[in-house]
């Protein structure tokens, strides 16, 4: 696969902080950002703790990283010397839904409380009012709600 310059720069060059790419749907972000973690898993999971997560919007994107990193995994993994191990088990993508969900129960369990979803009409109850105080600070703004259901 041929890359272009920007690409290329985000496959090669050291992290250095938060990196954010942008670029219109199809211009090879995803694929890039792929190509990079070999060398995050190679350079950077040194303990044996050390890992990559990758947050995906929805599981439709993440079956397609997992499908992506697939195909470039045995190309990637060269080791660096004889003493290296193998980290491909070190990279984990998991869906933002999915990670929410894992660190709530986990801090129910670990609070020992007990939640319980609020019901629609508890929800619009509390957005009204969330509107209502946005619309008092702000004055003549005005705010409003598109009444939804998700099913």
């Amino acid at each position: 696969m041929e890359f272009g310059k920007k690409q290329k720069k985000i496959i090669n060059n050291k992290p250095n902080g938060h990196l954010l790419i942008k670029g219109p749907k199809g211009s090879g972000k995803t694929t890039a950002f792929i190509h990079k973690i070999p060398s995050l898993l190679n350079n950077y999971c040194i303990s044996k703790d050390d890992k990559i997560l990758v947050a995906a919007c929805n599981e439709e994107y993440s079956d397609y990283f997992y499908s992506v990193y697939r195909n470039i995994e045995g190309e990637k993994y060269h080791q660096n010397s004889f003493f290296d191990e193998d980290n491909s088990d070190k990279l984990e993508i998991r869906t933002i839904d999915s990670l929410v969900s894992y660190y709530l129960n986990k801090y129910v369990k670990n609070n020992n409380i007990n939640l319980t979803l609020a019901s629609f009409e508890e929800c619009e109850a509390e957005l009204k009012d969330a509107i209502r105080i946005v619309s008092k600070r702000y004055g003549k703004k005005k705010a409003g709600y598109i009444k939804f259901r998700l099913y």
